[in-house]
């Protein structure tokens, strides 16, 4: 049976994959191929050709990949991943592992997943050992749920739900939305604050006083009852409860 390869360009990049929903992709970038890029999922990775992303979608990359994937890549002619999403190969905690099998193939293997309740526009970057080489790959993250005919293989455009109709009826919501504000959205709204030296406010004066009469009315009694009394500090033991501050002591 005769495999349906399906190809895609954008920019200098050329994809290859056996299916517009498929789990591998070949990847060739500038006339060179520089490996393969997968999972192991099945039906993590769409291709879109031309003929889905008209005039109208023309923003949108025809990569997809899907949100809450680990992916791995094997390189080719000395190519590496080394950026994924929010992945780094050398990030702090290391989430892009390098692994080597008995064939000497070398496979970069996500540690996480690089699109985690993300959705939109991303990238992968690819670096080629010792050429100066480390191009993007522009890609789109989508939920399964914006992609209408996903479990029975195919892609039907004509939903509302298609990613890029609903992006961009989403978009244009949003932005009917704000021009209808009264106000200008870029305009900074907030009310700058900071530190006084001086003396407190009256009202600040007036609420203390109110909340907080009766001690120190208490506290004044005590003073009047014996003005002249050296003040002194007395060790107790007290409930937890009664504890208001703990020191090293």
């Amino acid at each position: 049976m005769k495999e349906n390869i399906i190809e895609v360009k954008i920019r200098k990049w050329k994809l290859r994959g056996t299916g517009e929903i498929c789990s591998e992709v070949n990847l060739e970038y500038d006339g060179e191929e520089i490996g393969k890029l997968y999972s192991d999922k099945e039906k993590t990775i769409i291709l879109l050709p031309e003929k889905y992303l008209s005039e109208k979608y023309k923003d949108f990359s025809p990569i997809w990949l899907l949100e809450f994937v680990k992916f791995k890549f094997k390189g080719k002619n000395g190519w590496k991943l080394k950026k994924i999403g929010k992945l780094e190969e050398k990030g702090e905690k290391g989430k892009i592992s390098l692994k080597e099998n008995p064939e000497s193939e070398k496979v970069w293997i996500t540690d996480e997943n690089p699109f985690e309740n993300y959705t939109g526009k991303s990238e992968i970057v690819f670096e080629k050992v010792n050429a100066n080489k480390n191009p993007p790959l522009p890609v789109e993250v989508v939920s399964k749920k914006l992609i209408p005919g996903y479990e029975n293989n195919r892609i039907e455009t004509g939903s509302p739900l298609f990613y890029p109709e609903f992006s961009k009826n989403l978009i244009n919501d949003i932005w009917n939305l704000i021009s209808a504000l009264p106000f200008n959205i870029e305009t900074p709204v907030f009310v700058s604050s900071g530190f006084s030296t001086g003396a407190p406010h009256k009202i600040f004066t007036f609420f203390f006083l109110k909340n907080y009469k009766e001690e120190i009315k208490a506290s004044l009694n005590i003073i009047r009852a014996n003005p002249y009394r050296v003040l002194s500090e007395e060790k107790e033991f007290v409930n937890i409860s009664e504890v208001s501050e703990i020191d090293n002591d």
